[in-house]
C-alpha cells in the first residue's frame, strides 16, 4: 500500500530531476518478461552460458534494449530479481545475450524482502540524486510511477510498441 510517506518521496523525485537538467537519465530494468521473453519450455532448447546461466533471453527484445541504451545514453540500473546472484553475474549475462559490453551498468536496487519494487526504486532514486529522468522497464506494473514505466509482458518482452512507449517517456526528459 502507498502510503503519505510514499506520495511525498514521489514528489521530492520529481523536483530533483527539475533541478538536474545535466543529471543522467537512468533506465531501471527488469529480465524476466522484458528481455527474457517468448519461452515456450515445449521449444525451449537449453544453452546454457559461459556465466552459468541458460539464455532465456529474446534477441529481438535484446537488441531493441541495446539501442534504447546507446540512443539515449542510459545509465542501467538492474531492478531485476536476478540482482540476487551480484552484480557481475548480471553484467555477464548480458553481455553474453547481446547487450554491448560498455553499457553504463551504475547500481542494483537494494534486496528489501517485503518491500514492493516499486518502493526500492523510489530508495534508489532518493539515494542517488543526480539524474534527471528515469524509466522503468518490467512486468510489473508499478502505479505510483507509471508516468515513467513501460509495462511490458512476458509472452512479447520488449516489444516495438514498447520501444515507442519508451521513446516517449524519455524525449520529455
Amino acid at each position: 500500500m502507498f502510503t503519505f510517506k510514499d506520495y511525498q518521496n514521489l514528489f521530492r523525485i520529481k523536483n530533483i530531476m527539475k533541478k538536474n537538467p545535466e543529471g543522467r537519465i537512468i533506465l531501471f530494468l527488469d529480465f524476466d518478461g522484458v528481455i527474457n521473453a517468448g519461452i515456450s519450455l515445449k521449444d525451449f532448447v537449453f544453452k546454457e552460458l559461459p556465466c552459468g546461466f541458460y539464455d532465456l533471453s529474446n534477441h529481438d527484445c535484446v537488441k531493441r534494449v541495446n539501442q534504447l541504451i546507446h540512443d539515449y545514453s542510459l545509465s542501467i540500473v538492474l531492478s531485476t530479481s536476478w540482482r540476487a546472484t551480484g552484480m557481475e553475474k548480471c553484467y555477464a549475462y548480458l553481455t553474453e545475450i547481446g547487450f554491448d559490453q560498455d553499457i553504463d551498468i551504475v547500481g542494483m536496487t537494494a534486496l528489501d524482502k517485503g518491500v514492493s519494487r516499486e518502493e526500492v526504486i523510489m530508495d534508489y532514486l532518493l539515494e542517488h540524486p543526480s539524474f534527471r529522468g528515469f524509466l522503468i522497464l518490467d512486468d510489473i506494473t508499478m502505479e505510483h510511477l507509471k508516468d515513467f514505466q513501460v509495462v511490458t509482458n512476458f509472452q512479447d518482452g520488449y516489444s516495438e510498441a514498447c520501444d515507442a512507449k519508451a521513446r516517449e517517456i524519455l524525449s520529455s526528459f
